[in-house]
């Protein structure tokens, strides 16, 4: 953990802005930032701090800004004082506004002239026409945390949980007395479906979710209790997992790779293409390797029937050196990019939504067209982002499709 004087400068110039005097201690005790959320609670419609004091609850929920990445309870505190000093819980004028877009109908916070920090709670990206900073699984950079943070995933000491592979690999494949899992609640990724299909044409694969479930108990939902530690139990005696995402978007995975890691059963991955930034590609089998779902299978096969070459798979470290230093020093980096997020305006922000509406109103009026048209026939109609069509996505029908 670093000091405190490790991150702030020895001297601040007199020439410093008014938004960066709070960001740094001082003698006299610094006015704390008004802070807002927007759409972190789901059902919650307008201000959370608003809603939170109507209801008698004096909490900072500023505390979700640490902990919704799977930060132990004990080092939250540390983090705050360390690292997020001076926010004050308010819905009058707030400086800065945490949100995530989920209701076009329940936006008024766009509204507001003051920074706006977004944080995703779902396979939903931010619109950088509206966000200044961003916490998301698009693409990291200067503006945006990259963050598959979502309910039920992992948290960084879990995932350093299974950083390591078995022990004995030997002694773990000596256990396994069952060929494949499928475990999954959602019926609507047809590739997946289809690939058990295949798979259950050779040799019995084994499903423990709603869906197509062929066990006698169903299996509880990731966003349940304990939900995470269930299915790695579960997969204790398999072979190989289906991990397939419900949608194949860069920079977007859930916790499926973790829970097959944890009962030391090999991956069949389907989702993310840049999966093996995230995980060591040599530990798991990668879909996109394969010119179709009928050679994945022919493949998988050929593992089960090889024990050396299952093996290997089996052997090998979850994470490379780089992807496990990474999650070594996630609260640590999370907590810096909130502080800047807090305290350092980007270039070009602060834009009210009517002048960047106006602006590409005015853009389109330009062009001719019948979308176009109707567009600008309807000014009820307006530009801020909406949810990330999750259901959709689901809902595609990809049957035909190769990896």
């Amino acid at each position: 953990m670093p000091k405190k004087t490790d991150l702030l400068p020895a001297v601040v110039p007199h020439s410093t802005p008014q938004w960066l005097d709070r960001a740094w201690p001082s003698r006299r005790p610094a006015k704390p930032l008004r802070v807002d959320f927007y759409g972190i609670k789901y059902g919650v419609p307008g201000s959370q701090i608003a809603h939170d004091r109507a209801c008698g609850d004096r909490r900072n929920p500023m505390r979700w800004v640490v902990a919704m990445e799977g930060a132990d309870k004990d080092m939250v505190p540390d983090h705050r004082k360390m690292l997020l000093p001076g926010t004050s819980p308010s819905f009058e004028e707030p400086e800065v506004i945490f949100y995530c877009t989920l209701n076009q109908n329940l936006q008024p916070h766009f509204h507001h002239l003051c920074r706006k920090i977004f944080l995703a709670q779902d396979n939903i990206l931010p619109d950088w026409r509206y966000a200044d900073w961003g916490k998301s699984f698009d693409a990291p950079s200067e503006r945006n945390f990259h963050s598959n943070w979502v309910g039920g995933h992992p948290g960084p000491a879990q995932m350093l949980e299974i950083a390591a592979p078995p022990a004995v690999p030997a002694e773990t494949l000596a256990k396994k007395s069952r060929f494949c899992a499928f475990l999954y609640f959602e019926p609507y990724c047809a590739s997946r479906l289809h690939f058990l299909e295949l798979l259950s044409r050779t040799m019995r694969v084994e499903a423990a979710g709603k869906a197509l479930r062929s066990v006698r108990r169903a299996l509880q939902p990731r966003w349940t209790l304990n939900a995470l530690e269930g299915a790695g139990k579960f997969y204790r005696p398999y072979k190989f997992v289906i991990s397939f995402e419900n949608v194949r978007v860069a920079g977007f995975n859930a916790e499926k790779m973790w829970s097959a890691f944890r009962g030391d059963a090999v991956p069949i991955y389907l989702g993310d293409p840049n999966i093996t930034e995230h995980y060591n590609p040599e530990a798991f089998i990668h879909a996109r390797d394969f010119d179709s779902l009928e050679s994945l299978a022919r493949y998988v096969m050929r593992v089960h029937n090889d024990d050396a070459l299952y093996l290997r798979y089996l052997s090998q470290p979850r994470f490379t050196e780089a992807q496990r230093a990474r999650w070594r020093t996630y609260h640590e980096d999370y907590a810096a990019f909130e502080r800047k997020a807090l305290f350092t305006p980007p270039v070009g922000a602060h834009a009210p939504r009517a002048q960047r509406d106006s602006f590409l109103r005015e853009t389109i009026s330009r062009l001719e067209s019948k979308i176009n048209t109707r567009l600008l026939a309807g000014p009820h109609r307006d530009f801020r982002p909406g949810r990330g069509s999750t259901g959709t996505q689901m809902r595609r029908i990809w049957r035909g499709e190769t990896p």
